[in-house]
């Protein structure tokens, strides 16, 4: 099965009950922060989502983590 999840989420959340997307629209639609976040693509098997790193088959970061991303609006608001 693959699946879409927040990068920030792959990384902590997983065994808290992480949200995973069907797609990668549905992941950039719902998610405002996923340009900073990134976005990883993972492989499992099984119908239940998975709760640690060990029950994924692979993943692949999508879109890479760029935590530190200026943001164009915030820049507008502050006059730069």
């Amino acid at each position: 099965m693959t699946k879409y999840i927040c990068g920030v989420d792959f990384q902590h959340e997983l065994e808290h009950g992480a949200h995973f997307y069907n797609s990668l629209e549905g992941l950039k639609n719902s998610s405002q922060c996923w340009e900073e976040c990134g976005i990883v693509r993972v492989e499992f098997d099984g119908p239940d989502y998975p709760k640690s790193r060990k029950e994924i088959k692979s993943y692949e970061w999508i879109v890479e983590q760029n935590l530190f991303r200026k943001d164009p609006k915030a820049n507008k608001e502050s006059g730069q």
